[in-house]
């Protein structure tokens, strides 16, 4: 059934393509000051050219529908027979059994590579199609310029989203407790990395001013080549990122990096003559040409809805993101409670007791970790109601291992936590530690340094 499904899929999608190559072909949508190319190509030059083209067309789809609210769900049909392409190449071709589409935050798994590869061999199929159904020189030029502009939209889209949620503390937020009181040692260094941007909110602020306007510039042709060099040089810096500090978003940053190099081809040579031979070169530029009045309304008001429905979409769910943020900081507990006295049954346990004294409690947003003998953690989810002054800290790894405590504030800082876990009996007083009180957070800014302070 997969099979069918898969062949089906693909045979329509490569009708669906071919059909897109000769409309976009066709005389009523045509550039002024076209590309300028080699009318004696050779056809291995022009096959090679129509796997590249055929490559990251199928790599950008379905752009822009999954950011569109309201037509997603084509995005969606189209996600699930591609889905079916890519199961069956792991499954069948690369022997890959227990190959799945897991959705977890990695951009980087066996999934997304075995969906690399089989976009290279629906290209290797495609591509001689197109091919041998159209040999006109023209043709190639048309499809490679609509190819640039919407690999333009494509790269400066996302470019605008990484961008503004970097605004908006969406992708670095500021060190959590739990983030401060882990060591260097025990950190990913994803985690470091996350740490780093997310201690200093005008560094990171300036990266997404750049990522914007990087994306802005890609948006309009008459300043593609400038929003390329600079999408290029804020990419490049991604990427080394991302392949040194293990971010699994290598795929993705490339192909946004390698995109850029592709739109910036045309210039390449002229750019070159002017930066290093000095030579007085003309960058090229291309221009829709659009005879009717009702086309050219239409392109202004499309283009005005993908990058308005897209800004919307991206406006609600950081909206959305920040609220669920303020509901889950707000019971005012975060900090590390470091123990001062440890009752266990009635038993009063000395530091370096074992495993059952806490050494310290941590209670960050949303979870809460216990720390025993050697600084091993254990980590709960944490729901708290600060009207009654109560916290449940539930186990991720056992549901039944829920600790059920009150809380009183004594003065200094200190608290006082008693309840019970399952028959166990328990209480504490801790002496509290916030955010504020990190170096880290609160040495701040010095013009004025007098001796180095790298600590």
């Amino acid at each position: 059934m997969h099979f069918l499904f898969a062949s089906c899929f693909l045979v329509l999608g490569s009708c669906f393509l071919v059909l897109l190559f000769c409309i976009l072909s066709m005389k009523p949508f045509h550039m002024e000051q076209p590309i300028p190319t080699n009318t004696s190509s050779s056809a291995g030059r022009k096959l090679l050219s129509l796997f590249g083209m055929t490559y990251l067309l199928l790599y950008m789809l379905p752009f822009p529908l999954d950011n569109i609210p309201g037509l997603r769900y084509i995005a969606t049909w189209y996600n699930k027979g591609m889905e079916y392409i890519i199961l069956f190449t792991g499954h069948k071709l690369l022997h890959l059994s227990s190959l799945t589409n897991t959705d977890n935050g990695s951009g980087d798994t066996t999934f997304d590579y075995v969906r690399i590869v089989t976009i290279l061999i629906l290209a290797i199929i495609i591509a001689p199609v197109v091919f041998i159904i159209s040999r006109k020189q023209s043709n190639y030029t048309a499809w490679r310029q609509w190819l640039i502009i919407y690999a333009r939209y494509y790269v400066g889209l996302y470019m605008i989203v990484y961008g503004f949620i970097k605004l908006f503390e969406g992708q670095f937020g500021s060190p959590g407790i739990g983030q401060l009181e882990e060591s260097y040692g025990n950190a990913s260094p994803m985690g470091l990395l996350w740490t780093f941007m997310g201690y200093s909110k005008p560094y990171t602020v300036f990266t997404g001013i750049l990522e914007t306007l990087a994306g802005l510039l890609l948006l309009f042709r008459r300043t593609t080549t400038i929003g390329c060099l600079m999408t290029m040089a804020v990419m490049t810096n991604v990427v080394m990122l991302n392949l040194f500090y293990d971010v699994p978003v290598k795929l993705f940053s490339m192909h946004l990096l390698f995109i850029a190099f592709i739109i910036l081809w045309p210039d390449l040579k002229r750019l070159y003559n002017f930066f290093i031979r000095h030579i007085a070169a003309t960058l090229t530029t291309s221009k829709l040409i659009l005879p009717k009045k009702w086309m050219r309304i239409t392109r202004i008001i499309v283009k005005g809805f993908i990058i308005v429905s897209l800004m919307v979409g991206l406006i609600t769910e950081i909206a959305g993101d920040n609220d669920e943020y303020a509901k889950n900081t707000s019971h005012g507990l975060n900090g590390m409670y470091k123990t001062d006295l440890f009752v266990f049954n009635k038993d009063t346990l000395q530091a370096g007791a074992g495993l059952k004294r806490w050494n310290k409690l941590i209670l960050d947003d949303s979870y809460s970790g216990i720390y025993v003998g050697f600084d091993s953690a254990q980590y709960f989810e944490l729901s708290a109601d600060t009207l009654h002054k109560k916290i449940t800290m539930t186990s991720y790894k056992d549901s039944t291992e829920k600790y059920r405590l009150t809380y009183n504030v004594l003065p200094d800082n200190r608290f006082v936590f008693s309840g019970v876990c399952r028959s166990d009996s328990i209480y504490a007083i801790f002496k509290r530690k916030q955010v504020a009180d990190y170096q880290l957070i609160n040495r701040g800014f010095h013009w004025i340094t007098e001796a180095p302070y790298n600590r």
